[in-house]
């Protein structure tokens, strides 16, 4: 990712953290396509509160994604997203939907 040197000078008046980080997203909106890999665990009072799990997810298009989450303690989850339609893989079937049906938001 390319940032403009000019916003790195010293004392540059148009160096802010948020045109920077506005700058970076408008990069990114742009840098189909490109993999997001997150692996996570955590631990509590010396126990394990969440077994290590991943998710990775490739993003073909601003509205196109594939997710696979694996290692949570729901199981391995699969997401396809394209455009307003949602495809989501666990306990072992395919449901269909809208996202905001999906995440429990119904629509107006």
């Amino acid at each position: 990712m390319t940032i403009l040197p000019e916003l790195f000078q010293p004392f540059h008046l148009r160096a802010t953290p948020a045109r920077i980080w506005a700058m970076r997203l408008r990069k990114l909106n742009s840098a189909y396509p490109y993999r997001l890999t997150e692996t996570v665990s955590a631990t509590a009072n010396s126990q394990t509160a969440m077994p290590e799990s991943t998710r990775v997810v490739d993003f073909a298009a601003p509205d196109r994604s594939h997710m696979k989450w694996s290692g949570g303690r729901g199981g391995d989850i699969e997401a396809i997203s394209i455009g307003e339609k949602h495809y989501w893989f666990a306990d072992g079937k395919w449901s269909a939907g809208t996202l905001a049906v999906i995440h429990g938001i119904k629509s107006q």
